[in-house]
């Protein structure tokens, strides 16, 4: 297998690498964790895609946390054909996508992080919240 087709952790290359992350975690230990893991090329930074998943991760470890949830949090990365696919397992109760200050499938480089909308949506949950 070629790197570029796979992921590497611990000196072994595989195509998916999978993490089961308890909610009770310390943070520093995710994100060692995860800067352990070889990403492949990708046309995105790897600091982008590692960004992104302790974003999610983050989210999830605070929903659990606080819904006093204690099953562990699955996490997936999975190279299959030519792309790096994230997949993310928690029980922490997800979230209205209609509630957030912006359209979730718009362009992410419209996002206005100043706007009046993303300043209420962080006042109104107590500044926890960035956007999900």
């Amino acid at each position: 297998m070629e790197s570029g087709e796979s992921l590497v952790l611990n000196g072994k290359q595989s195509r998916t690498v999978r993490l089961k992350v308890s909610p009770k975690a310390d943070f520093r230990d995710v994100l060692g964790t995860l800067g352990e893991i070889g990403i492949p090329t990708t046309r995105v930074s790897d600091e982008n895609i590692r960004f992104a998943i302790l974003e999610l991760l983050n989210n999830s470890i605070r929903a659990h946390r606080e819904k006093g949830e204690s099953r562990d949090i699955c996490l997936d990365l999975t190279v299959s054909g030519g792309r790096l696919v994230i997949a993310i397992r928690d029980y922490g109760g997800g979230f209205d996508p209609e509630k957030l200050p912006y359209n979730l499938h718009a362009d992410p480089t419209t996002l206005d992080l100043r706007s009046r909308a993303f300043a209420e949506y962080q006042r109104a949950n107590g500044y926890k919240r960035f956007g999900s």
